[in-house]
């Protein structure tokens, strides 16, 4: 294992059209600087040039009467997540991501496993990334 990088506090977003997906990717990203501020340095040495492995895990809030709080698609929780661990975000390469691959070379993640768990609280909604090294 190269790292973990964790927030809490933060609902999990889904794609969706427009500007409201920059925004979103900007939340996450600074959700995870922010609450990542000791380890994400590291990390982010660690995983260059290596190919990488991802385990993930989305904690989404059931305990509220807005099912789309944890209704959500898998694949669309991911591709927010995808665009934000790049050094950049957009194929313009001019919104920072978190730099985990160099540049947007996402090409570098050989493995990805990820589910999504409940919990009962907006305190324990968040996004978990354990980051390996990927080995055949």
């Amino acid at each position: 294992m190269l790292g973990k990088i964790s927030i809490r506090k933060f609902k999990p977003k889904t794609a969706k059209k427009g500007k409201e997906t920059t925004k979103r990717k900007r939340d996450l990203r600074e959700a995870f600087v922010e609450q990542n501020r000791n380890t994400l340095p590291e990390l982010q040495e660690k995983c260059k040039g290596k190919r990488l492995s991802l385990n993930v895990t989305f904690y989404l809030n059931e305990n509220t009467t807005d099912k789309s709080s944890y209704k959500k698609d898998l694949d669309n929780l991911l591709k927010i997540l995808m665009d934000v661990i790049k050094e950049e975000m957009d194929d313009d390469e001019k919104k920072i991501g978190l730099g985990l691959v160099i540049k947007n070379m996402d090409d570098e993640i050989f493995e990805i496993n990820c589910h999504k768990e409940f919990v009962s609280s907006d305190d324990n909604e968040g996004i978990d990334v354990i980051v390996s090294e990927w080995k055949i």
